[in-house]
């Protein structure tokens, strides 16, 4: 994933350049949140001071200059190195490399290097391309610089993440302002950034030498270098016109620079300022911005094994931080949950409490609704049931004798037919008031020819047993 920013910090000559990018807005477009340059300034020295006490004075004043440089990352920064402090050369490699460039880079570079292997990182990046070979940009740095700069950055704490070359940073703004799209005609870059030079050589885009001059002055010796560095180019990538000389900085050149240098060239200098100040620090913040960051890396195994650590930490403290805010969420939940229930018991007693009242006014008052209601009830009064009778009766039926009780009625009565008498049990059967009826008793009276019956009619029960 990209990153929303990232710092660059560089150790050169006389102090150190920072420069802090930030990703912003809709589209993502990079900004320049800080950039800031600290110089080491010693105190001047004594008259016959020991040589010692003012080297010791100058690295005190350097790492002071690092440490305010360091404080505008935030703990983490790209350290950029200006190619005085690497070695550097341009590979050109069979188009097979590819597959294993980094074992072809250290062997390559093991072959010219002063020192072993064991005592140097290196790094390499394909820097232009074609069928057949690849032009590779390798760079060795030396493990006794580490030791130098290690005390600085464990006093600044300052995380290295990535160690990148200042030359590919500014090649890279140079490439896209100048050289892209042009003829493919041999020219001279010429970078300088806090007084030291740097010397790109490339027809077209593809580079076949760079060099670190360091801090030369002396405009003659500039030249001389230039010379040499363009017969070696000839060396190296066979003769070539030379098109035109390019001082890439942010200030030109001045008269005896510009001068001495195209006199020695052959060709006039000219002056192309970069889009960007600081375009190297820039360049190398855009490159280590990118998703991801280009393979070049030079960070030294040392500070590799510390980062690994501190990454080790930080997981763990991560992982402990996350079990112990479980374990209090649990123990929270374990010990807290009968407080809470017991707050809860409480707290709906207290409510029950609080309708309990009502709620025997709301009772009373029901009850005696429902007395009241009992007492006006007539469904099943004697009147009610004499004029169910009366409407139920058939013709032909007399009725002599009725008798009234809280379960119903006894009806007593003559039928001029049998038949009759049956009809009118079931007429009043099951027809509110009544219930289930009984009829007994019927039988016939001789001297007047009809038929007594008795009919005992029972009262229907309301639910809840009234």
């Amino acid at each position: 994933m990209a990153k929303s920013e990232t710092t660059v910090v560089t150790i050169e000559r006389d102090g150190c350049r920072v420069v802090r990018i930030v990703r912003n807005g809709s589209a993502g477009e990079w900004s320049v949140a800080a950039r800031q340059a600290h110089a080491a300034r010693p105190e001047p020295p004594e008259a016959g001071a020991d040589p010692a006490q003012s080297a010791a004075a100058a690295a005190d004043a350097m790492r002071t200059a690092f440490a305010r440089a360091a404080a505008v990352s935030g703990g983490a920064a790209v350290l950029g190195l200006p190619t005085s402090r690497l070695l550097i050369r341009i590979l050109r490699l069979p188009a097979a490399a590819r597959d294993d460039l980094e074992s072809a880079v250290a062997l390559q570079m093991a072959k010219v290097a002063p020192f072993s292997g064991d005592n140097m990182t290196v790094a390499g990046e394909i820097v232009f391309a074609d069928e057949e070979t690849l032009t590779v940009l390798a760079a060795a740095l030396p493990h006794a610089m580490v030791e130098e700069l290690d005390a600085w950055v464990r006093a600044a704490r300052v995380r290295i993440e990535r160690c990148d070359a200042l030359l590919l940073g500014w090649w890279q703004a140079a490439r896209a302002q100048v050289a892209a799209g042009g003829p493919p005609v041999r020219r001279v870059f010429l970078s300088c950034a806090a007084g030291e030079w740097d010397l790109l050589i490339a027809d077209g885009e593809r580079p076949v030498l760079a060099r670190g001059l360091g801090a030369v002055a002396d405009p003659n010796a500039l030249a001389v270098e230039l010379t040499l560095s363009l017969l070696n180019a000839e060396i190296e990538a066979g003769a070539s016109p030379l098109g035109e000389a390019i001082v890439f900085a942010d200030d030109p050149p001045d008269g005896a620079i510009g001068e001495a240098v195209s006199r020695s060239l052959g060709v006039p200098l000219r002056h192309e300022r970069p889009q960007q100040p600081d375009a190297d620090l820039h360049g190398l913040a855009l490159r280590d911005a990118g998703a991801p960051p280009p393979p070049f890396n030079l960070l030294p195994d040392l500070w590799r094994a510390r980062n690994a650590v501190c990454d080790s930490k930080r997981r763990f403290l991560t992982v402990a931080t996350g079990l112990a805010a479980l374990w209090l969420a649990l123990a929270g939940a374990l010990f807290g949950m009968p407080a809470a229930m017991r707050h809860r018991v409480r707290s709906v007693s207290e409510e029950i409490r609080a309708t309990e009242a009502l709620f025997q006014q709301v009772s009373n008052v029901r009850t005696r609704a429902d007395l009241i209601e009992s007492y006006t009830d007539r469904s099943a009064s004697a009147l009610e049931a004499m004029r169910v009778v009366a409407e139920r009766m058939p013709v032909g039926v007399e009725l002599t004798m009725l008798v009234y009780t809280k379960e119903g009625v006894r009806l007593t009565g003559e039928a001029a037919e049998q038949p009759l008498a049956y009809a009118f049990k079931d007429a009043i059967e099951n027809n509110p008031p009544f219930a289930t009826c009984a009829l007994s008793g019927v039988s016939l009276i001789p001297s007047q020819r009809n038929y007594r019956f008795e009919i005992q009619a029972a009262f229907k029960q309301e639910e809840g047993g009234k």
